[in-house]
């Protein structure tokens, strides 16, 4: 890339990176470093034409979450059928991320209409951080 003076970088984070999470602290150090990472090697990179940023997004409801919902239960108090519906009630629109609303802001940053935006730590979350 640095050769060809052009790039496109893509990392991927969460919102957790920009925001603390109760019972996630290694989680959120984890996607708060890859946000700062971005940020570096976008200053670093912007001189041979490469722009770098990452994608943020917020609840995507994978497989990883039949076992979070079980943990979240005990400490919200709440049946683990609960726990997604709670977590959804605090997303403005009200959904859900799909894999398919993450893949879109990719597929954009790595288009050509997304060649002056760098640096940026992009939020895929229904509004959840604003």
């Amino acid at each position: 890339m640095m050769e060809q003076k052009n790039g496109k970088i893509i990392n991927i984070s969460s919102i957790s990176g920009k925001k603390g999470g109760t019972w996630l602290s290694p989680y959120c150090t984890s996607k708060f470093g890859v946000i700062g990472f971005t940020q570096s090697i976008a200053r670093e990179l912007a001189p041979f034409g490469i722009n770098v940023n990452a994608v943020c997004p917020g609840i995507v409801f994978t497989p990883l979450w039949d076992d979070l919902a079980k943990v979240f239960s005990k400490k919200l108090h709440l049946p683990p059928e609960k726990v997604k519906e709670y977590y959804i009630d605090r997303i403005p629109l009200k959904r859900p991320a799909e894999v398919e609303d993450v893949a879109n802001l990719v597929a954009f940053l790595c288009s050509d209409e997304a060649s002056y935006i760098t640096g940026q730590a992009i939020n895929a979350d229904g509004g959840e951080v604003m």
